[in-house]
């Protein structure tokens, strides 16, 4: 009964998230929204859409954006709780994609895979 009791416990620790913080399945979902505001850009502006934002994930491979902060803080915090290994496995990546400042038609834009020239 004492060993049913203790993983009882921890599932409800895993769920709920350690010292009462949002649990390792909010923290991926808060990643995923948070992706589209680090791709917003200016395409007015140089050098746009080069940042490296960790992965929220067991590896190591990065995603390309313009502000990797709120996304890397997210990441901290997974690993934090244990959600994700402190250091991440060195897994074949794809390679990093170039991006480019596209205008959403007014003065904001978002970074998108670069179209390839050329065949």
């Amino acid at each position: 009964m004492r060993a049913r009791f203790g993983f009882l416990v921890l599932g409800l620790a895993l769920t709920a998230g350690c010292a009462g913080g949002k649990s390792c399945s909010e923290l991926q979902d808060d990643y995923t929204q948070a992706l589209p505001s680090a791709l917003l850009c200016d395409p007015a502006a140089a050098n746009q859409c080069q940042q490296q934002a960790m992965s929220p994930g067991s590896c190591s491979c990065g995603t390309t954006v313009q502000d990797p902060t709120q996304l890397n803080a997210i990441v901290a915090q997974l690993r934090q709780q244990g959600c994700i290994p402190a250091q991440q496995l060195a897994c074949p990546c794809a390679a990093p994609q170039q991006l480019t400042c596209v205008s959403n038609g007014g003065s904001s834009g978002s970074c998108i895979v670069q179209a390839r020239s050329g065949g």
